[in-house]
């Protein structure tokens, strides 16, 4: 899209996208002006993306520029059954949903109440092709009192991982995640083969605090090896990692390692144990993770750029000196 947004344009767009909606999809009548306009708003607003639920779908508009530097309309399939999904996980009663469709399809968030009486909130971001659902714990803190982060680990790992787990493990992952929220200022991190999940814990000024969670697609034990975790010890590394110690480990070269969690970060670290072999920045300790925006591994010792996505990572005085 060009930088000069005309917004008589993209009401024309928005308008015509509507009345096939309401004739083709069964969209009410009724909110053909509150659509308009939130299709308009989050054009502008996310880069020329927009997306709209409608029952257990969704589906996604991108503007692109067509051949003469007009905007063009192009429909993106989104997964559908989100939605549904997340009724049943939550509890939420099934005659909230329709409420709950037409907040986010006009403002892109949305509150609910589930059966058992938490609030929780709804969000979806069209340009991230983002959802997210968390609670909002609505009972203001006493003065003093200590937040119960067990309570809160077993809620959102509940959600996030599901009830498959083996009581005795829940228990352990629970009580390390409750440690991670304590000791890395409301940050988690769950690593499995195929994924992490990242856990934020978020006080807010009113005594409440509000949880939620996302998943990040990425190859862990891949991810481990290339931080130099010699092949068939990922296992026990990531069970080590869950369970809230370090894995130590040789490299190729007979180097000690130690390998850890940073959830304020969001990254898996590596530590020699050997001060002449150990690789530092300028400023601090050394450092081997995964991009923050495509999940892609790093150069243990630090990178400028993601060699994947070209995300900025340190600034030029800020580069890695390997010594």
């Amino acid at each position: 899209m060009a930088k000069k947004v005309d917004t008589r344009a993209l009401r024309q767009l928005a308008e015509g996208l509507v009345e096939k909606l309401i004739g083709e999809d069964g969209f009410a009548a009724e909110t053909r002006g509150d659509l308009v306009t939130s299709l308009v708003r989050q054009w502008m607003t996310y880069e020329g993306n927009a997306t709209l639920f409608h029952g257990s779908g969704q589906a996604g508009f991108r503007l692109d520029a067509g051949p003469f530097g007009k905007p063009r309309l192009i429909p993106e399939a989104v997964s559908s059954g989100w939605l549904d999904r997340v009724a049943l996980d939550w509890g939420i009663p099934e005659d909230g949903v329709p409420g709950i469709i037409d907040q986010l399809n006009r403002g892109q968030s949305a509150e609910a109440i589930t059966r058992d009486g938490v609030a929780v909130r709804l969000w979806v971001n069209p340009k991230e092709r983002s959802r997210c659902i968390e609670p909002v714990v609505r009972t203001p803190k006493p003065e003093g009192a200590v937040r119960d982060l067990v309570l809160i680990a077993g809620n959102v790992l509940d959600q996030a991982i599901g009830s498959w787990l083996d009581p005795e493990e829940r228990d352990l992952l629970v009580r390390s995640v409750a440690g991670q929220l304590r000791d890395h200022q409301g940050n988690a991190l769950v690593l499995m083969p195929g994924e992490v999940v990242e856990i934020n814990l978020e006080e807010l000024e009113d005594g409440l605090c509000r949880y939620g969670y996302r998943r990040v697609q990425i190859d862990l034990a891949a991810g481990l090896r290339a931080l130099g975790l010699p092949e068939g010890e990922e296992t026990e590394a990531i069970a080590r990692l869950n369970h809230g110690e370090e894995h130590r480990f040789e490299s190729a070269s007979g180097v000690p390692f130690r390998l850890f969690m940073d959830p304020k970060d969001k990254c898996v670290k590596t530590v020699s144990l050997v001060p002449s072999h150990a690789r530092t920045f300028s400023g601090g300790g050394s450092l081997a993770s995964f991009c923050p925006d495509c999940s892609a591994v790093l150069t243990p010792g630090g990178q400028i750029a993601c060699h994947c996505c070209g995300r900025q990572l340190l600034s030029p005085a800020e580069a890695p000196n390997v010594t």
